[in-house]
């Protein structure tokens, strides 16, 4: 079940991702084309060879013996996000590599947990944990520093079923969010294994809650944006049935 949700988290993402920019392109394109002056038929190569690699890992990672070639899609991710830091309307470059971790560190995840030695399981569980910890770390920054985003998600979504909300208390609101994202992500990261349950649970349930905002925020055509962010809600579910198969 375990190696199941990793592979279902890592191939929406992947699919995700590549509707995204075959339909909307992606921020590797504006950086070679706008930031290095780059051909527009290399950077449409560069784009077209992303799409390529994210769909062919979406299939590759059901597959124990192609699950290697995931590590593509991973690779389109890190390149995407390294565009995204780079780009002068980047806003908070770093945190972008904490935020995206569970997306493309899936991959990554599964082949140490599928390995034959200890050490590599044991990585594997390590380097959950640590996922998990920075994207919740970097929502919870996000929210502190009031990110536009997430205070357009609280007051359209509050909205949309009828309850009115003042900016200042949307504003309490997502700082409210961000300093429970960083305790749950401190307690991810440095508390016991069977003292985990119930916040890998939280989490899950708030990563499916924020991924279902951005439909509830832009309309049914966002689907893809729930897709990318499927890893938040599935893999701390995964997290917890190893922790719970090894207190067995």
């Amino acid at each position: 079940m375990i190696p199941v949700l990793l592979r279902l988290s890592f191939s929406l993402t992947c699919i995700a991702y590549a509707w995204g920019i075959y339909n909307y392109s992606c921020k590797v394109f504006s950086y070679l084309w706008a930031e290095l002056e780059c051909a527009e038929s290399l950077a449409d190569t560069v784009e077209s060879l992303m799409i390529g690699g994210l769909l062919l890992s979406a299939v590759c990672v059901w597959f124990e013996r192609l699950r290697w070639f995931a590590l593509l899609g991973m690779i389109a991710l890190v390149i995407e996000m390294l565009a995204e830091t780079l780009v002068p309307s980047a806003k908070y470059p770093y945190l972008y590599w904490a935020e995206w971790m569970l997306r493309y560190s899936t991959p990554v995840v599964l082949i140490m947990l599928l390995g034959s030695r200890q050490w590599s399981r044991r990585g594997g569980v390590l380097l959950m944990r640590v996922a998990v910890a920075c994207v919740f770390a970097a929502h919870g920054m996000k929210a502190l520093y009031s990110d536009p985003q997430f205070l357009d998600l609280i007051l359209v979504t509050a909205r949309k079923v009828g309850f009115v909300m003042s900016e200042s208390a949307a504003t309490g609101v997502v700082h409210l969010i961000g300093a429970t994202d960083l305790l749950f992500a401190g307690i991810a990261l440095f508390a016991k294994s069977k003292r985990l349950s119930w916040v890998l649970w939280a989490l899950a349930a708030w990563g499916i809650i924020t991924a279902l905002s951005r439909v509830s925020y832009g309309g049914v055509g966002n689907w893809y944006e729930v897709f990318a962010r499927s890893s938040h809600c599935l893999v701390p579910i995964a997290l917890w049935l190893h922790l719970r198969k090894e207190r067995k």
